[in-house]
Formats: C-alpha cells, sequence, structure tokens
C-alpha cells in the first residue's frame, strides 16, 4: 500500500477522478451531446434535470441549482466533508494517508477504519440488546414513562429507544458472548464508551444502567453513540452520554439528524433544539426537521453539516430559562460572522411561560409551537431585546447602561443601512437623540479598530485566509460617478427629478453580476478578454468577489478557459459553496454564449460584444451601488433635519418629503431647510441660529452641518454640499456632466 501526505494524496486522488463515474454510482445517466444527464438526487426530481459534464469534471442540477466537481458530488451525496471523501477515495485506490503527527506506517489508516467498523458492530449490536430490553417485563416503569410523555411504539422505532436494566454486567456478558471482535479483545468495550474499567481488580463493568437508552446517529445513519436517561430520581446524572470516541465527537454529531434530513432538505430550514426529548417531541407534533446538540453548544461545524443537508434557515428553539437564553446568544454570536455574507438566516423561537419545548409542544401541540415559528424573531432584535432586559430607561442612569449595552450589537453591523435602521429603533426606544447614539458608536467603533469584514458562510478557514490577502477589485469612481441632477422651479414650488434607483434592482444586480462572471468562461477567447477587464470590475456579492479572486489569482497560470476551470477546481476544492457557483457560472455560459451568439462572430466583433456586454451588466450594479448610498444618504439628512427642527422649533409640517429621499431631492430639502431656519431665527446668519424664545445663541452650527455632511458607506465617504448663502437656491446641475444613472442608458434588457 503506498503511503502519502495528506495533501498528496488528494492530489492524487483528485487528478484520476472520473465524475461520470463517480456520479454514475448513485444516478443513472443517459448522454446527450457533450454532457450526461439523470434525476438530481438532491430534490424530488421527475424529470432529468442534473447535467454531467466529463471534460470540465463539473455537474450542474437546473432545478434545484446543486452544482460542484466530482468531491462536492459525494460531499453531499454522503453528507461527509472534504477530509473523509478524499479518505475514502484514497482507499480505494490503496492510498494509506499519513496523518500530521502520525509516524509512518503503512498500515495505520487500514487498522484505523477496521477498528471504526467493529466499534459500528459493537454498537449495533449493543442497540439491538436495549431495543429487546424494552420489551421485557424489568421495562415496565419506563413504557409508562414514554407513553406518558405520548411517545408510542412507531416513534420509539423510529429513534430505535431501549432499555438498560439494573445490574453490572448485562450488557457486557452479552457483547462477549456475540461479539468475535471482544472476545479477542475485550478492551474495544471501553474503547466503544459502552463498559468502564473496574477499579478494583480486572474486567469490564456496563456504563448504562437502569437506563432509558437513546441511541445517536450520525448522518448516514450509523450508530455512533447513546445516551442514557435515569429512572430513579435519586440516580445521578440525570443523563449519561457515551464518551468522545474515535466516531462520536460532540461538536460535529446533532441528534435526530438522520431522522430529520429528509424534511430539511425539503423545507430547508432545520430547527435546533436543546434535549433529546425535544427533539422527540418536535417529531412527535410534526415539526420534523427538528434536531438536538447532545448537550453541547452548538458549534460552527454543527452548522456547516445543517448547510450541507439543505438547511437555509436555522430556528433556534432553546429553552425560555436564562440558561437557555445565554446558550441561544452563544449560538448566534457563532453565526454572526457569516449571516452579513451569506443566505443563511437565523430566527429564534421565543417559547412562553419558561418553558423547554419538550414541555410546550406536549402541552400545547405541534401546531401551536408551529406557530411560535412563525413569530420567532430575527437574530438581531432578540440580541439586542436580551441585552436591554431588566433595564429602566426612565432614568438618565438607565439610558445611559443601555446605550452602554447595544453599543458593541451596534459596532458590529456590517450594512451601513442595517446599522442606520437598528440604530434610529432603538435610540427612540431607549428616549436618546440618534445623534448621541451614532457619535458613541462611532467612538467605539474608532477605539476598537472594528473593521466589518466577515469570513463567506462555507468557506474552509485556511482558504479564506488566503482569500483575504488578496487584492479585490473594486470599480473605480466615487459613489455617483459623473452623477447630474436636475432641478427647476415653477413659481415657487420646486419640481424635483431625479435618477432612476428601482428598490427591485436586488434580483437584477445579483444576475448581472452572474452573468458577468459568465463571460470568463465561454471560451478561451472571452476568457482573456474579460481578464483584460477584470481590473476594472465592480463585484458587490461577496460569494461573486471570491470568485473574481480566485480568477485573478490563477490568470497568470492558466492561459485557456479549460485551464481557468481546472485551477478553479483545485483551489476551491474544500468550498462547496464556491464549487457550486463555479459549476453555474460554467453551466450557465453556454446558455450565456447562445444568447449572444458568440461563437458566430468574427474575432473583432466577439471582443467588442462582449466588452458591451460587460459594461452592461456594470452599469446594474454601479446602480445597485447608488441606491444603497443613497437610501444611507436619505438616513443622514433626515436625522439633520429632525435635529434642526427640534433645535430651532421649526415648524414640523414645513415641507416634509415622504418616501424615499433622493439625490437632488437631498439638495433641495436643505436648500428648503436653511431659509426655513433663516425666516424663524430673524437673523441671516449661517453658521449661529437664534431661537425663537430669544435665548442665548445656539452653538450649534448648522451651517456647517449643512454644508460639509460626511455620508460613510462601506469605508467610502462622500460630502453632501450645499451653497455657503442660505436665502438663495442656486440650481445645484451647473456645469455638471450627465447622469449615467438615467434609465435611458442601461441599455438592453440582460
Amino acid at each position: 500500500m503506498t503511503v502519502l501526505s495528506f495533501k498528496d494524496a488528494s492530489e492524487q486522488v483528485k487528478s484520476g477522478l472520473d465524475i461520470v463515474e463517480i456520479v454514475s454510482r448513485h444516478v443513472v445517466l443517459k448522454k446527450t451531446g457533450r454532457n450526461y444527464v439523470g434525476l438530481c438526487p438532491f430534490h424530488n426530481d421527475k424529470s432529468p434535470s442534473m447535467n454531467v459534464n466529463r471534460e470540465k469534471n463539473l455537474f450542474k442540477c437546473f432545478s434545484c441549482g446543486e452544482g460542484g466537481d466530482a468531491l462536492t458530488f459525494l460531499m453531499k451525496f454522503e453528507h461527509k466533508n472534504f477530509g473523509d471523501v478524499i479518505r475514502d477515495l484514497a482507499s480505494e485506490k490503496g492510498i494509506d494517508i499519513q496523518e500530521a503527527g502520525r509516524e509512518k506506517d503503512p498500515g495505520a489508516y487500514a487498522r484505523q477504519k477496521d477498528q471504526t467498523e467493529k466499534i459500528l458492530d459493537l454498537n449495533r449490536l449493543a442497540c439491538d440488546w436495549f431495543k429487546a430490553q424494552l420489551t421485557t417485563p424489568a421495562a415496565e416503569s419506563v413504557n409508562t414513562y414514554l407513553l406518558n410523555r405520548q411517545i408510542h411504539e412507531p416513534i420509539q422505532r423510529q429513534f430505535q429507544l431501549g432499555f438498560a436494566p439494573p445490574g453490572w454486567e448485562n450488557l457486557t456478558r452479552h457483547l462477549l458472548q456475540q461479539a468475535p471482535s471482544v472476545q479477542a479483545n475485550p478492551d474495544l468495550l471501553m474503547e466503544a464508551g459502552l463498559s468502564n474499567n473496574r477499579q478494583e481488580g480486572q474486567g469490564h463493568y456496563d456504563r448504562f444502567r437502569n437506563r432509558l437508552i437513546i441511541p445517536i446517529l450520525d448522518g448516514q445513519g450509523r450508530i455512533v453513540a447513546f445516551g442514557g436517561r435515569v429512572l430513579d430520581a435519586e440516580d445521578k446524572p440525570k443523563y449519561l452520554n457515551t464518551p468522545e470516541t474515535s466516531l462520536y465527537k460532540k461538536n460535529s454529531i446533532l441528534y435526530g439528524l438522520y431522522q430529520a434530513k429528509t424534511s430539511i432538505r425539503e423545507t430547508k430550514t432545520a430547527v435546533v433544539m436543546e434535549g433529546y426529548f425535544d427533539v422527540i417531541s418536535a417529531h412527535v407534533g410534526g415539526i420534523s426537521q427538528a434536531v438536538g446538540s447532545c448537550g453541547t453548544a452548538i458549534t460552527e461545524n454543527h452548522i456547516k453539516l445543517l448547510s450541507r443537508f439543505g438547511a437555509e434557515t436555522i430556528y433556534l428553539a432553546f429553552d425560555s430559562d436564562e440558561a437557555g437564553l445565554n446558550a441561544a446568544q452563544k449560538a448566534i454570536e457563532l453565526l454572526e460572522p457569516y449571516l452579513t455574507t451569506s443566505d443563511l438566516k437565523v430566527r429564534v423561537v421565543v417559547v412562553p411561560d419558561d418553558k423547554d419545548p419538550d414541555d410546550y409542544i406536549r402541552h400545547h401541540g405541534g401546531k401551536a409551537f408551529q406557530q411560535l415559528m412563525d413569530q420567532a424573531v430575527s437574530y438581531l432584535p432578540f440580541k439586542f431585546d436580551l441585552a436591554l432586559k431588566g433595564l429602566d430607561f426612565s432614568s438618565a442612569d438607565g439610558r445611559v447602561a443601555a446605550v452602554n449595552k447595544i453599543t458593541p450589537i451596534l459596532v458590529k453591523i456590517g450594512q451601513p443601512v442595517l446599522r442606520a435602521e437598528m440604530l434610529k429603533q432603538y435610540a427612540e426606544r431607549i428616549g436618546v437623540s440618534e445623534e448621541a447614539l451614532a457619535l458613541e458608536v462611532k467612538r467605539q467603533a474608532k477605539s476598537s479598530g472594528k473593521q466589518h469584514s466577515h469570513q463567506p458562510y462555507g468557506s474552509s478557514g485556511s482558504y479564506s485566509k488566503r482569500m483575504q490577502t488578496k487584492q479585490k477589485y473594486t470599480f473605480p469612481g466615487a459613489i455617483f460617478p459623473n452623477a447630474r441632477t436636475s432641478y427647476s422651479r415653477k413659481g415657487s414650488k420646486a419640481r424635483l427629478s431625479s435618477p432612476s434607483v428601482d428598490r427591485p434592482l436586488v434580483r437584477n444586480y445579483l444576475a448581472a453580476e452572474k452573468d458577468l462572471l459568465r463571460l470568463f468562461f465561454i471560451n478561451s477567447e472571452s476568457y482573456q478578454i474579460m481578464s483584460s477587464l477584470a481590473p476594472t470590475l465592480q463585484i458587490e456579492d461577496s460569494l461573486h468577489q471570491q470568485l473574481l479572486n480566485g480568477i485573478a489569482n490563477v490568470s497568470c497560470e492558466a492561459v485557456t478557459v479549460e485551464g481557468l476551470i481546472r485551477k478553479l477546481q483545485h483551489q476551491f476544492s474544500e468550498d462547496p459553496v464556491l464549487q457550486k457557483c463555479l459549476a453555474d457560472c460554467v453551466f450557465g455560459a453556454e446558455t450565456l454564449a447562445d444568447l449572444l451568439e458568440i461563437e458566430s462572430l468574427a474575432p473583432q466583433m466577439m471582443t467588442e460584444k462582449i466588452q458591451q456586454q460587460a459594461m452592461a451588466y456594470q452599469r446594474v450594479i454601479a446602480h445597485h451601488r447608488a441606491q444603497q448610498s443613497l437610501e444611507t444618504m436619505n438616513h443622514r439628512v433626515r436625522a439633520t433635519e429632525e435635529k434642526l427642527r427640534k433645535d430651532f422649533q421649526i415648524d414640523q409640517s414645513v415641507d416634509q418629503t415622504p418616501g424615499m429621499v433622493e439625490d437632488d431631492t437631498l439638495l433641495a430639502l436643505q436648500y428648503k431647510i436653511r431659509e426655513q431656519l433663516a425666516q424663524g431665527s430673524g437673523k441671516h446668519q449661517s453658521n449661529k441660529i437664534s431661537n425663537k424664545q430669544g435665548q442665548e445663541s445656539n452653538s450649534f452650527e448648522a451651517s456647517a452641518l449643512l454644508e460639509t455632511n460626511p455620508i460613510e458607506t462601506d469605508g467610502i465617504t462622500s460630502t453632501v454640499l450645499t451653497p455657503t448663502s442660505p436665502s438663495k437656491t442656486t440650481p445645484p446641475d451647473a456645469g455638471r456632466p450627465n447622469n449615467r444613472f438615467d434609465k435611458g442608458d442601461m441599455g438592453q434588457p440582460l
């Protein structure tokens, strides 16, 4: 047997993979043209939707969207991580992987695999024995306990529940008689976590005694561990689990996942609970996508596991006592780095009356719990509410304490618009001004050096660190490059016209980014053309940005589009999310080429066509960026307006502009505020304005605030300017170039 390092073994395994052969192990494929087609195993496919391309080593389902290379297919189909798939394929090829820190030993991997199989066999024998004991007269009390919990025989069979009778050596003697592996090596019982060593003398005794037995299965349905609940209240501990073994790692196992995986894939949701009986009661009540954390905190591995099974929304349904709320908060803190850069959604189910999900479902039913799920709050409001719990906002000390509690949460919010919305909402709730809270957030962010950059969900640590050091291409220009605003007057009433910024553009900008990336993969000529444009391209979505960065990383090494695909597959080999994105772009490039009729064009015309199309997509993306900036500026100007009106007691009804305030409207509104302030004060001064009651001059520098009001969006600072005179309203469009964001400049539908 060949002995290789993991890196060398993975390279050898990947170089010899035939994706058609790999997929054909599980799916019947039929050749159609250059591709093979078959029923997709990742959704309830009625007609062949999955395409497999041998030359590009990629598969893509055009129905559910799954895609990637041969390794990604095995990871998704077998619900294994990258390392496990590589080890399995290496074993098939007669390669023994030398793990880090292990001496070279040609038979080590084979022995480890043999040991794993023996432990699995022992667990199966033990589970069958535990289930058989549940039918004996000695199990009367445990059967009564299960019926009182409404856990009837179908659910008992589904979760393979059993009983460990009183006694010290019942299971040990049974396995010594039935398992040849134990006869040869009795210590295997302890390695499997089924027995303990006697403290005095030799031999072993049963770990589980007089307990209800709850088998713990992995995603493949293998019994990897057991949990045992006491039947006598005087026995301790209440729950006893298998210790961690080579098969059972608490941070990588979710109780009930095997029973829930079909529902998770169909609903694209998962409900994470704490206890075994929370999960079982949820399944009794029809919440069949429920899983449990095996008595440990939610970890990154758990979330990646749920993501591999198709979960897009995760509900946290923990106990409503203080410990349960703290567990939910810890889970959110773990997930938070992924939430702003991925499609993963997290909602918190609040169980009333300090009950746990098990109690609530048994007393109110599964439909009532489903209603709680429908009312589940997003993770940010939950964090704010938990931080403010018990504080009194009626006193100054209470408000200061509240600000200190929520400021760190606001600092961590990466999106400027979302941060502004949360800041406004909770400033009003606490009873402090937005400006004061914003100032505190800015001060704390600056002092902590906070950077709003998060690792995208699904990317491996080593890969992510490499990508963070690479250049991020951005489209040159300010927030409003070459922007033009128009301002006209009819009598004394201003009529405003502004660039068209369509709120539903989000879908269009994501589609434009995907098609922009697909232009790289049409053929080798398009790849070279797009490579020359790469330094000027603007990408907003973090996943698309990573793919563009990956292209930049290998562009010097890959000359052809086939070489580019191979290099990217190698670079993204441990990241199924990026593999899926790559497959989507490669297969989508064929359709895009047909739509653009690229193959029929002469070289010069092809170059012009691709360049024109790329710039058309860039206009859509820039349009989206303008919308985000306008929304942020809109919030700041409204805050400025409210501050001025409050400080100088200006009539609130004057020139209130409903809805979204766009760029020229921002300028016009500032003119009108200054005119009104000047008229209200009786003094045409731009720097200091007296209030109506004749008190001392207000030190607030209104002119400075209006003339230079920095707007921060993702590290880019723009300045909103107004004329120096408050009593004149000079049209702001003089000398400005044409607006590139007008509807007429958007080009043909994409």
